[in-house]
């Protein structure tokens, strides 16, 4: 199964918006009706995302923040399904 993670910048202005984007496949069912782990590390060069521990994207897109931020963690729907990718 795969999951996508993404970056959105400068979302405050609409014509610099700048977003970049992963999707990786996990290799494992995030359907088993299991808990899955999802962090996410935020240093001064990187952002680096995980699923379960497992390192699945690292990027600078953008460039990194240096100001308080939030995260959002979503579950999007697509293509009339929610959920990972298949």
């Amino acid at each position: 199964m795969k999951t996508g993670n993404a970056l959105h910048c400068d979302a405050h202005a609409p014509l610099f918006c700048r977003s970049g984007g992963n999707v990786t496949d996990v290799k494992k069912n995030l359907y088993d009706g299991e808990y899955h782990k999802y962090s996410f590390l935020w240093t001064s060069e990187y952002y680096v995302f995980y699923v379960d521990g497992e390192a699945v994207w690292a990027s600078d897109a953008g460039g990194v923040s240096k100001a308080p931020e939030y995260l959002r963690l979503t579950v999007e729907i697509r293509d009339g399904k929610i959920g990972p990718y298949a």
